[in-house]
């Protein structure tokens, strides 16, 4: 991992790190992200986000899934 953290700063590409448990997935336009640990995780969404399902603090084995206008 420390490999691949150090090639995407040398392209100057943007790396967010989540906690342990706290995943996060871009796919077909949608932002999804869910809560695998044992507390909640409130993530960090870009201006112009619409929360589509949950809210920004995912609870213990909760997801939000959002969009970027």
């Amino acid at each position: 991992m420390a490999v691949i953290k150090k090639l995407y700063q040398r392209l100057e590409i943007p790396v967010k790190d989540y906690p342990e448990g706290v995943l996060v997935e871009f796919r077909d336009g949608l932002g999804i992200a869910m809560n695998y640990s044992d507390k909640d995780y409130t993530i960090d969404l870009p201006t112009g986000t619409e929360i589509l399902i949950g809210q920004k603090t995912i609870p213990t084995a909760g997801v939000v899934v959002w969009t970027v206008k």
